[in-house]
């Protein structure tokens, strides 16, 4: 019976304890410490471990952003995740992105019209990636002729270059392919949403 005890004991210090050993802001700091280690391969480890750590926090926050993009009843839970892939200027997120441009939140309390990148989670998180961003979107706006897409596309060139060099850069790639069915869609969404405003 003393030794039922004894591993009950053992047991409940075991759970007990177990919290503090799990990797947490104590640990993130430790290894960020070792970024000042005059030790080269203890910065290396560092680095790596940092590097690591936001490939796996990223790809978890891509994960549910694709969980719940579909979800009417989440979908300010989607537009959470999306904003943090921009914030954190997620590459790797761009093709889901770019796929989810006319995502829309909503907020029907609200009396005022929202601005685009509010409304249009994926189109602020491209924005904010920037560059990286521009190639993959200009293949979605070769394969469509949906307005409401364009015009989202539209609004992420501008933002992310300025109108004259959004025009230069997407002409230099309607130029490239010339005499196809995608220079056509570019040279129609050029003139229509970039050339053709005031």
């Amino acid at each position: 019976m003393n030794r039922r005890i004894l591993i009950g004991v053992g047991l409940g210090c075991a759970l007990f304890l177990a919290p503090a050993h799990r990797p947490g802001p104590n640990a993130a700091m430790d290894t960020l410490s070792n970024l000042r280690s005059e030790k080269p391969k203890e910065r290396e480890e560092a680095v790596e471990a940092v590097l690591g750590a936001r490939h796996t926090t990223t790809q978890a926050v891509l994960e549910i952003a694709r969980e719940f993009v579909g979800r009417d009843d989440r979908k300010g839970t989607a537009k959470s995740a999306i904003i943090l892939l921009g914030q954190v200027r997620a590459t790797e997120a761009v093709p889901f992105l770019v796929e989810q441009l006319d995502f829309l939140v909503f907020y029907k309390e609200s009396k005022r019209p929202q601005p685009t990148e509010d409304a249009h989670p994926c189109v602020d998180a491209l924005i904010r990636i920037g560059l990286p961003s521009l190639k993959p979107l200009l293949g979605r706006v070769q394969q469509t002729e949906d307005e409401k897409i364009l015009r989202l596309a539209s609004v992420v060139f501008e933002k992310v270059l300025d109108k004259k060099a959004a025009v230069a850069f997407i002409a230099s790639v309607a130029h490239a392919k010339e005499g196809s069915v995608e220079a056509n869609r570019i040279a129609r969404f050029l003139e229509k949403y970039l050339v053709g405003e005031n």
